[in-house]
């Protein structure tokens, strides 16, 4: 199955335009997606062939919090040598989302 390459935010284009495209290409292999709101106000997908969501219902931000920013330690960097931070994209984006976030709050150079 080749990528399916959607519009970005900047494009204008929403979440459900890009699943009506990517219909046209035959059933995607996690079903049907819908975007739902997470109780801290972040959106997720729900998957209709694994009847489940992406993310916690407490949020797709706050996940990304517990499970990669907070281990993560970015503390740790405060050296003037700074950071490196590979993000191969496989998500939506929460987990570079709150690492930036926490970044501009508390700056730590970035290689």
């Amino acid at each position: 199955m080749k990528p399916r390459p959607c519009p970005t935010r900047s494009s204008g284009a929403s979440l459900s335009a890009c699943a009506a495209e990517s219909a046209a290409d035959g059933p995607h292999p996690l079903g049907e997606l819908t975007v739902h709101a997470t109780e801290d106000g972040s959106i997720s997908l729900h998957s209709s062939h694994f009847k489940e969501s992406f993310h916690h219902s407490a949020g797709a931000l706050a996940e990304a919090r517990a499970k990669f920013l907070i281990p993560a330690q970015l503390e740790r960097f405060s050296s003037p040598a700074g950071i490196r931070i590979l993000d191969v994209c496989v998500g939506l984006g929460y987990n570079s989302a709150a690492v930036i976030a926490a970044l501009e709050a508390n700056p730590c150079p970035l290689t």
